[in-house]
């Protein structure tokens, strides 16, 4: 059966909602991002039809703010996997990244997910990192310990720093709604616009605390230095004051002092680890006069 790719449209979201609950049930977002999807300057959510004109599958384009490409939200209905849809979005993604002078694309999947690992694998990308989450359920009274001290950071020139001298002792990425991304300084000032650097003024502690979407159903730690349990009551402490009922922190699989701390705290792992795959492509970079005339930073 032939199938074909196209934008999604704004009338596409019902049968979207079929798609994701009949691939992914227990991962289900959709009709929480449907609309910042849809309007993201550079990116694009593509849908797969079948001949009948019916949809079965999508995946998601997103430009993160140091120019790399973020491969999400790929979704096929049982019924119609296997037949080379996956590779059409593969396909599409690269023609994408090639015609906006991307030259590095990443996506991630389970560790035990063979299947999706494959597929990247067969479009040139290869393993760079593997992560571990852990969540526990936000306090439902005040936290015993009180957080002081704790001020968000206001300009990105205040940020930047923090995150390219953390790459080396945190990793290489910030996962925040399990979206990786690249920690660099580029970084900074999506952190500042989203409210997500947070600094003690007297430890000089530090952390990145916020979502990408759906604030009202997780609040995710990206990062934590210095004293990782008062960086933790402060995750809890700002968990119960914004009533969110999940506190998530995705990290290092062999970060093995902050999962000791999150523990401590009445964090649990997620039952199987993550990975980050990517792959790079010098020769898409375009030439001077084919470079694109305004900014593609992904919209959050």
């Amino acid at each position: 059966m032939p199938f074909h790719l196209r934008p999604a449209q704004a009338n596409d979201l019902p049968a979207l909602q079929e798609v994701e609950k009949l691939s992914t049930p227990s991962l289900t977002y959709l009709p929480y991002v449907f609309e910042q999807f849809l309007r993201d300057p550079g990116g694009e959510l593509s849908v797969a039809e079948d001949e009948s004109g019916r949809l079965v599958g999508c995946g998601k384009f997103t430009r993160l703010p140091d120019g790399s490409a973020w491969l999400e939200t790929l979704r096929v209905i049982p019924a119609c996997q296997g037949q080379g849809i996956g590779k059409l979005f593969y396909q599409r993604f690269l023609d994408t990244a090639r015609a906006q002078g991307v030259t590095t694309l990443r996506m991630y999947t389970g560790v035990e997910n063979h299947t999706s690992r494959g597929l990247a694998e067969r479009f040139g990308f290869t393993l760079a990192e593997t992560l571990r989450g852990y969540r526990r359920p936000c306090p439902s009274e005040a936290p015993a310990l009180a957080a002081s001290g704790w001020h968000p950071l206001g300009t990105p020139a205040s940020v930047a720093p923090i995150l390219a001298a953390q790459r080396a002792a945190w990793g290489p990425f910030l996962v925040l709604n399990r979206t990786f991304y690249p920690l660099t300084s580029a970084l900074a000032e999506l952190a500042v616009q989203q409210g997500w650097a947070f600094q003690n003024a007297d430890s000089g502690d530090f952390c990145i605390l916020g979502a990408r979407f759906m604030p009202q159903q997780a609040l995710h730690l990206g990062l934590l230095s210095g004293d990782l349990d008062g960086c933790l009551i402060f995750a809890l402490q700002q968990a119960y004051q914004r009533s969110v009922p999940t506190l998530i922190c995705t990290l290092p699989a062999s970060a093995s002092a902050v999962q000791a701390a999150l523990l401590r705290h009445g964090f649990q792992p997620e039952p199987a680890d993550l990975i980050v795959m990517e792959a790079h492509f010098p020769e898409y970079v375009p030439q001077p006069s084919q470079r694109p005339r305004t900014g593609t930073a992904v919209s959050t």
